[in-house]
C-alpha cells in the first residue's frame, strides 16, 4: 500500500517515516547503511538515495500512464534504474519539493539562513547546495511509500548539524534551536568511529573538499572537536524523545549488526522510546 496525500504528486510529511545516520566523516554510515538494507525482515529499509531513484523512475511511468509495469520488473533491474534515475535532474518535481518543504519548514529555513548570515561566501553556496539536496531526498523519498517501509538517510538534517559545524561553525542555542524545527527521525544510528579511524580512511579516500582545514594537525583537532559536538548532538536528540542506538565501528561484524538490526527493528516498531548506547 501507498502513502499519499489526496494530491497524488504529494507525499504526506506530516507522518514521515525515516531513520538518520551520524558520525565522523569516514566513519562507515553508507557502508553500514547498505549492510542494514539488505537485512530486511518485517521492516523495509531502503536507502534515502534508491528511494528517491525509484520515484522519479515512478514518476516518469506515471507520465506515460504505465507505472503499473514498475512492478513486474525485477528487484535487482529497479535497484539499477534507482541508482540511474537519482542522477537525473527533474526540474519540475524537484522545485515543487522544495516550494512544499519552504511551506511546511519555513521558521527552520529561517534558523539557517541565520546561521549563515555573514558567513564565508564559499561555504553559504556549499551549505545551500547541501540543504537543497537533502530538501529534495527528503520529499521525494516519502512520495511513494509502503506501508512497512522506512527511509535510511545516511546524509540527512543531522548529519548536516555536522557539517555546519565543521563549516561554519553552530552555537548550542542555535543546535536546539536547529533540532526543534527541523524534521524529527524516528530513529537516529550512531557511527560511532574512533577519531585515528576516521582521520585514517579520509587520508586513504580523499578528504571533503568543503573542509576548511588543510594540515594534518588541524583536521585532527577538527575530528576530535567534531566527536565531542556529534555526542553533544545525540544527547539533544535524546531529549526530545529520539531513540538512538550507537554503533561501534570497530566491532563491525555479521554477529554485531545481527544484534544491533535487532534493536533498530525494536526501537523502530516499540512505542517505547528510549536512548540505547552499547
Amino acid at each position: 500500500m501507498i502513502i499519499l496525500t489526496k494530491d497524488m504528486n504529494k507525499p504526506d510529511i506530516q507522518n514521515a517515516k525515516h531513520i538518520e545516520f551520524v558520525g565522523l566523516p569516514g566513519s562507515g554510515k553508507t557502508h553500514l547503511l547498505k549492510r542494514l538494507s539488505r537485512k530486511n525482515k518485517k521492516t523495509k529499509l531502503t536507502p534515502s538515495k534508491i528511494k528517491c531513484g525509484e520515484t522519479k523512475y515512478l514518476i516518469k511511468l506515471k507520465k506515460r500512464n504505465i507505472r503499473w509495469t514498475y512492478y513486474f520488473i525485477p528487484k535487482i533491474l529497479q535497484r539499477k534504474l534507482a541508482k540511474k534515475y537519482y542522477n537525473i535532474r527533474f526540474n519540475r518535481e524537484e522545485t515543487e519539493a522544495l516550494i512544499q518543504f519552504v511551506e511546511k519548514y519555513k521558521p527552520f529555513l529561517q534558523l539557517i539562513s541565520d546561521i549563515l548570515y555573514k558567513k564565508d561566501v564559499r561555504d553559504v553556496f556549499l551549505s545551500i547546495r547541501k540543504f537543497e539536496t537533502i530538501i529534495i531526498d527528503y520529499i521525494l523519498s516519502q512520495s511513494y511509500m509502503d506501508d512497512n517501509e522506512i527511509i535510511l538517510f545516511d546524509e540527512g538534517f543531522v548529519q548536516k548539524i555536522v557539517g555546519l559545524h565543521l563549516t561554519a561553525g553552530i552555537t548550542y542555542c542555535n543546535l536546539k534551536e536547529y533540532i526543534n524545527k527541523s524534521p524529527m527521525p524516528k530513529l537516529i544510528i550512531h557511527v560511532d568511529a574512533p577519531v585515528e579511524l576516521a582521520h585514517q580512511r579520509l587520508n586513504k579516500r580523499g578528504w571533503p573538499a568543503w573542509l576548511p582545514t588543510k594540515n594534518n594537525l588541524s583536521k585532527w583537532q577538527l575530528l576530535s572537536q567534531t566527536k565531542e559536538k556529534i555526542d553533544s548532538i545525540c544527547d539533544l536528540y535524546s531529549n526530545n524523545n529520539v531513540p538512538i542506538i550507537t554503533i561501534q565501528n570497530e566491532h563491525i561484524s555479521k554477529e554485531y549488526i545481527s544484534k544491533k538490526f535487532y534493536e533498530i527493528e525494536h526501537l523502530t516498531f516499540d512505542s517505547t522510546r528510549k536512548h540505547t548506547r552499547q
